[in-house]
């Protein structure tokens, strides 16, 4: 069967570039056997167990112990049990355009392939906030944000749509807005031109992946 008709990959978003599922799976389940016929960024969601055949990565996880990622090229079929007591959760993003010269930058997103041009050195040693660049491809780049308690961004001039995944801690306001509540999975669309604010409560730093689309620039 096709992600779309599985039943424990839940549908968040769907526009021009992406579909976004939220993953679930119980405690000692598994996924019925489906197809990717696209390729896919997923996102293990923080706190979640992580099954010995889920679609995420088996390696250290990149500084600031980023949630673990995986990218695929699609064309593949299997199924994801979930041996462990907790539930498995993970965010899996469907990306609509063709992808190529899919590289790893800071995170090995893909399975036993080097790490190139990472642009995090001697920051890696510092308080939050941290930021790094861990993936990319034609198309899309993968950043990962790790801000500090009580921290306020300065409003992000962006140039490109942007999905947010595993966004735990932060709220975000675009353009000055009220905050904008995240999807399941920390899941939230951020058009090109939003300018958007990242501020983490008193209490708790934050974090989250920022997914740029390169052919979305703001007209």
């Amino acid at each position: 069967m096709p992600v779309s008709a599985e039943p424990h990959h839940h549908l968040l978003l769907e526009n021009a570039y992406v579909r976004a599922y939220y993953v679930d799976v119980p405690p000692h389940g598994s996924t019925l056997q489906h197809r990717h016929d696209l390729p896919y960024f997923a996102v293990l969601l923080s706190g979640g167990s992580a099954p010995a055949a889920a679609p995420v990565a088996s390696t250290p996880a990149a500084p600031a112990e980023a949630p673990r990622a995986i990218f695929s090229p699609g064309g593949i079929a299997h199924t994801v049990p979930n041996p462990a007591d907790t539930p498995f959760r993970n965010v899996t993003v469907e990306l609509l355009h063709p992808q190529t010269a899919a590289r790893n930058r800071c995170q090995e997103v893909l399975p036993n392939q080097p790490r190139e041009q990472c642009d995090r050195t001697a920051s890696a040693k510092l308080p939050p906030p941290l930021h790094y660049t861990v993936f990319e491809t034609s198309e899309i780049l993968v950043e990962y944000w790790d801000l500090a308690a009580n921290f306020t961004t300065p409003s992000w001039d962006d140039r490109f749509d942007m999905l947010l995944v595993d966004l735990d801690g932060p709220s975000v306001s675009a353009a000055g807005a009220t905050p904008r509540a995240p999807m399941q999975g920390g899941v939230l669309w951020l058009a090109a031109g939003s300018k958007p604010v990242f501020k983490t409560p008193a209490d708790r730093g934050g974090h989250f992946f920022a997914i740029t689309f390169k052919d979305s620039a703001a007209r």
